[in-house]
């Protein structure tokens, strides 16, 4: 896969944000309803870090992160929120945490087969240094 493919790939499981412009119109913006378009140099997802999380999503994260713990108790819901934070920090994502996270307009890590089917992984540096996404400023 090449990287504009792969740029497009990254930007379909961002569907329904807001890109926008790196070109002339730098408050040129659209809601992204399809990667294939985006697959250009042109165009970066603005995004939120995990630290930019409030404390209902990050609870919800936990949830997702630690469904046999569901019931958690009310008085225990902070409990639950530091769990869901080690688990981010330490970047042990499961797919449901990731879909959550990315569904949360946060940038996660991107993992994509190149042409000679080895796996790729890159980071959240690497990610914003292709300029296909930048971190939101609080």
């Amino acid at each position: 896969m090449k990287l504009h493919q792969a740029k497009a790939l990254f930007f379909s499981q961002y569907l329904g944000q807001t890109v926008h412009s790196h070109l002339d119109a730098p408050n040129l913006t659209t809601v992204l309803t399809t990667a294939c378009l985006f697959g250009d140099k042109e165009w970066f997802l603005l995004l939120r870090s995990v630290n930019q999380l409030t404390d209902e999503e990050k609870l919800q994260v936990g949830i997702k992160a630690f469904p046999m713990f569901v019931p958690f108790p009310e008085n225990q819901h902070e409990t639950l929120r530091k769990l869901a934070l080690t688990v981010l920090d330490r970047g042990h994502l499961s797919w449901v945490t990731r879909q959550t996270l990315i569904g949360y307009g946060v940038l996660v890590p991107f993992i994509y087969i190149d042409e000679t089917n080895n796996p790729i992984v890159l980071s959240i540096e690497e990610i914003i240094s292709l300029n296909w996404a930048k971190l939101k400023q609080n």
